[in-house]
């Protein structure tokens, strides 16, 4: 028995999906919380990729709804172990760690940012760049700051920022 997946719906999913998470930023942009949050629920259901439960997670978070938002990125985070995309994996386990660092569980956001790290250093393009992101730099600075190691910290800041003035060259 093979299965058939008919691309065109796939693509159409994704198209109406892409379409509802622009509506979605519009909405929040204008403050309308309950609506955008309809479109985005609905950009999942149309198409439950990872871009879309990303998306999703992310307004959440930014919500203080952060239970809700951790179950959508984790399902996020297993379609890209199944799927082998490490450039996936690295922006769930990101999420994941500064979630779990708001809410005040160092431990695990320590190991979502190693997992993201790891994630990142699989992607293709640190295969040729060799460079971790400002993002990874800056948020691991921030889980130092949080543990005290403040020097170290520094040293992070300092590399994220050589690391952004090399993005934008």
């Amino acid at each position: 028995m093979s299965l058939h997946v008919d691309v065109s719906t796939t693509r159409s999913a994704r198209r109406l999906a892409s379409e509802l998470i622009k509506q979605a930023e519009r909405q929040v942009r204008f403050g309308a919380w309950r609506q955008a949050r309809v479109r985005y629920s609905g950009a999942v259901a149309a198409d439950p990729s990872p871009a879309s439960l990303i998306a999703f997670a992310q307004f959440l978070a930014d919500r203080d709804e952060c239970d809700e938002a951790i179950t959508l990125l984790e399902q996020a985070w297993e379609h890209a172990c199944r799927t082998s995309h490490p450039d996936t994996r690295a922006v769930c386990c990101g999420n994941l760690a500064i979630i779990h660092r708001r809410q005040g569980n160092l431990a695990l956001a320590r190991q979502f940012r190693q997992l993201s790290i790891a994630a990142e250093m699989e992607s293709p393009r640190f295969l040729s760049e060799a460079v971790l992101s400002s993002a990874q730099l800056c948020e691991s600075a921030a889980l130092l700051s949080d543990e005290g190691d403040h020097e170290a910290a520094l040293h992070q800041l300092h590399a994220a920022g050589a690391a952004a003035q090399r993005d934008r060259e």
